[in-house]
C-alpha cells in the first residue's frame, strides 16, 4: 500500500494545472480509501461509480458520454471511420436539435435561384 500511495503522490506532479490537480486529488483519496478497505473489488466499484457519474452529466444539453452514453445506432456510425461531409446529411440524434439536417441539398439551393 505504501508503494501505491507513493506512486500516486509522484504522479500527481505530472498535472500542470492546479484546478485539474485539485479535482483529481478529490477523486484520488476516496479511491485509495476504498482500495485499502476492499482491495480490487473496491477499485472496481469506485471506478464504476466515477464512470456512472460522468456518464450522467451533461454540458450545454449534450451528455458527456455522447455518442456512447445515450446510444443511438445512427450516432455510432461515425466513431471509427468518418464519412465525407457530403454524405453526412443528418446531425447526431444525441444533440437534440430542432433542425436535424446538416445543410440544404445543392439541388434545393439551385432551384431557389
Amino acid at each position: 500500500m505504501v508503494i501505491v500511495v507513493s506512486i500516486t503522490a509522484v504522479a500527481s506532479f505530472i498535472i500542470p494545472n492546479m484546478e485539474m490537480s485539485a479535482g483529481i486529488r478529490l477523486l484520488r483519496f476516496p479511491m485509495m480509501i476504498t482500495a485499502s478497505l476492499f482491495g480490487v473489488i473496491g477499485i472496481m466499484v469506485g471506478m464504476a461509480v466515477i464512470i456512472i457519474h460522468i456518464l450522467s452529466m451533461e454540458s450545454l444539453g449534450v451528455p458527456y458520454g455522447s455518442p456512447f452514453s445515450p446510444s443511438f445506432a445512427s450516432d455510432l456510425k461515425d466513431i471509427l471511420v468518418r464519412l465525407p461531409w457530403k454524405l453526412m446529411k443528418k446531425r447526431p440524434l444525441s444533440l437534440n436539435l430542432k433542425q436535424e439536417n446538416r445543410q440544404r441539398d445543392i439541388e434545393e439551393t439551385e432551384e431557389d435561384k
